[in-house]
């Protein structure tokens, strides 16, 4: 832990004298200033020679130097974690002074522009935005406890120290932990580097490449053995994946972009696609580069810990440069350590091509044997597993019901269009997520206020597989596919279904709206009232017929009211307060009395109005969902609009489907 090992160098190198003398008196003041139990605990602690530094000492089973003892023990009694916290931990030389950045221009985009000119990874090195908690803890000479209590939320910080080390209250909150794993022969190249590097700049002795070697491979290492520390966050992100996100160096310079939006939809900070498609990821890969940040001032010549000073953190950031300095004993050596001590899967996912073009050419054999109508907003919909939809949701929904896999905790809310998908959506969000985001007025960073519902609670047909194994749990999706097409795996786990629904009159009146907004941006042909008309009474619209799509949720619900609970927009709209205790009840996250009293449902309900909503900068501008402008999705949200449409023939015939198609199910509207 190279940019930790040398904190207290300066004291020891301020006069001439023995340097391991110096260290010794440096340990001693360090651990027992006003007392004997760090200095006692010192004595019993197993050592050995450390790199560069006289000793590494065996503590909580990780190696650690001394000055290092005191700050992790105040960490650990005095750190108290905020759900919203965001905790960088590595290996030293795993890529930690780049991820720090990424993180930081992710999580700041809304408050620091990526592209301006005047952004805090210009003039500041990611260490100091992003501080080590052993640091935090350490420059305490008057044994004050930091107050972090004040600090910008979300708080960003980071640390060496290994997953069972951390504090109690970073184990038992909802605070996100990003954990970075590199191949360990470059971690090994770059440390030894690291360590000579500042050891020569003190003009102190370096170690030896062997030396090092040796040490490493016995797991003699700051923050080390190497196995423990990666199968420690291994391990962690594999059974709280919500919690612990673990990512991979290599991955992320190959395919920095698709990590990028991994990292931010774990941390409940997706990029909308009106970020994507003005350019903000390109602009936070392109800030927090190597290259930019290596030529800064600020890193080529200031210094964030003590004696350290920021270029040495900045040396390739290459993968693969082992090769240049391992022999082939090394090679052998390492490599049968990692086999005997480590069992992370490392293999990379390829695309076959050829596969891709069989896909096509299925689709395209596939869509010229189905019944085809012409569609509202595309040329024609197709009859698909007995629902109408558009040529491009057909091959999705072949995806998703072939790939994924539902976990006992996700919730999916599924509709019919314009029944009240986006306000649910928003609820449900708050809901669900109201221990981690606190739904008040005061919360200016609350994801409702600067992120669509569609974004937040992802479609499944808009939707990778890969992204969405990378959702926090409880994973939150959406749908419109009617219930019989749902994936296998939905039907047979303990996942939660919502189902809204809207009188028809109003959906078809919605959507209508809908369509030809979209049309109209696009400047093509609107659709007549009356063409609409006649497709809807007779099913042909999407995800329909309306009827048989309501009617497999309605039963489900009747079936299996422990799984599917069924709503209805009237009601939502009538008693939202009722309805909303109700969807909590269902989710098996009810609202204590506290809460209720304490104003947390009304805040909700305020939070997730049509008119807040509405007003919001990122849903009169912003394109979240197949790059349709978010503010098509509100328009009125109203009840009984569509007695300003609905001449008597049309009141008659709609009537008429509705009572012979639903009558005799017992839902009424």
């Amino acid at each position: 832990m190279a940019e930790t090992t040398m904190t207290k160098l300066t004291e020891i190198t301020e006069s001439n004298g023995n340097w391991e003398e110096k260290e010794v008196a440096c340990e001693e003041e360090n651990l027992s200033p006003k007392g004997n139990f760090h200095q006692e605990l010192l004595h019993s602690l197993p050592r050995e020679k450390g790199w560069g530094i006289r000793y590494l000492y065996f503590f909580q089973q990780f190696w650690c130097h001394s000055p290092l003892l005191k700050p992790i023990i105040s960490f650990q009694k005095h750190f108290q974690a905020k759900h919203s916290d965001i905790v960088i931990a590595s290996l030293p030389k795993s890529g930690t002074t780049w991820l720090k950045a990424l993180a930081f221009a992710t999580v700041r985009r809304k408050r620091f522009i990526p592209s301006q000119n005047d952004h805090s990874l210009l003039h500041s090195n990611p260490h100091t935005l992003v501080p080590f908690f052993e640091f935090i803890y350490g420059d305490n000479p008057n044994n004050v406890i930091p107050d972090l209590s004040t600090l910008l939320e979300p708080r960003l910080f980071s640390t060496h120290i290994p997953f069972p080390s951390l504090t109690q209250s970073i184990h038992n909150s909802n605070c996100k932990i990003i954990y970075i794993c590199r191949n360990q022969f470059d971690t090994f190249t770059s440390q030894w580097h690291f360590a000579n590097n500042i050891m020569s700049s003190e003009s102190l002795p370096t170690l030896t490449l062997e030396e090092a070697f040796e040490k490493y491979s016995e797991g003699i290492v700051a923050s080390g053995p190497f196995w423990s520390h990666l199968l420690g966050y291994w391990k962690a992100s594999q059974g709280k994946s919500n919690k612990v996100l673990f990512l991979k160096y290599e991955d992320l310079k190959t395919n920095t972009k698709f990590e990028l939006k991994r990292m931010a939809q774990f941390l409940d900070c997706p990029f909308s696609e009106e970020e994507e498609s003005s350019g903000v990821i390109d602009s936070i890969v392109e800030l927090c580069s190597f290259k930019k940040m290596k030529e800064l001032d600020v890193n080529k010549s200031g210094k964030s810990f003590e004696i350290v000073e920021n270029k040495h953190f900045f040396r390739k950031g290459e993968v693969g440069d082992w090769v240049n300095y391992f022999t082939p004993y090394m090679t052998k050596k390492l490599s049968k350590v990692i086999e005997e001590k480590l069992d992370i899967p490392m293999a990379e996912s390829s695309v076959d091509h050829s596969e891709e073009e069989e896909e096509k050419l299925r689709l395209e054999e596939l869509l010229q044997s189905l019944p085809k109508e012409k569609g509202w907003i595309s040329q024609y919909m197709y009859l698909y597993q007995q629902f109408w939809c558009r040529s491009p949701v057909i091959q999705p929904t072949i995806t998703f019901q072939k790939h994924f896999q539902a976990k006992h905790s996700d919730i999916v809310i599924a509709t019919l269009p314009k029944a009240g998908t986006t306000w649910l959506k928003a609820l449900a969000f708050a809901t669900v997520k109201r221990s981690r985001f606190i739904p008040t007025s005061q919360n200016d960073s609350h994801p409702l206020l600067n992120s669509n519902p569609h974004t937040l609670v992802p479609f499944l047909h808009n939707t990778a597989m890969s992204d969405l194994s990378t959702l926090p749990e409880p994973r939150m999706i959406a749908t419109h596919i009617p219930f019989p097409s749902l994936s296998c795996s939905i039907h047979n786990s303990n996942c939660k279904i919502i189902y809204i629904c809207r009188n028809p009159f109003d959906t078809f009146i919605s959507y209508w709206h809908f369509s030809n907004n979209i049309l109209s941006s696009q400047l093509l042909p609107i659709i007549t009232l009356e063409e609409a008309f006649e497709g809807y009474c007779e099913g042909i619209h999407p995800y329909g017929s309306f009827w048989s799509h309501i009617l497999g949720y309605w039963n489900a619900s009747k079936d299996k009211p422990s799984k599917v609970l069924f709503l209805k927009y009237e009601e939502l709209k009538a008693n939202t307060g009722f309805e909303l205790k109700r969807m909590a009840q269902f989710l098996d996250c009810p609202f204590s009395e506290e809460e209720e009293s304490g104003g947390v449902v009304d805040s909700i309900i305020e939070l997730c109005s049509f008119k807040k909503m509405k007003e919001l900068d990122i849903n009169k501008s912003g394109k979240s969902a197949s790059k349709i402008e978010n503010k098509h999705f509100f328009r009125k949200g109203e009840t009984g609009d569509w007695v300003n449409y609905f001449s008597p023939s049309m009141i008659e015939k709609l009537s008429k489907v509705i009572e012979e198609k639903l009558g005799g199910s017992g839902l009424t509207f």
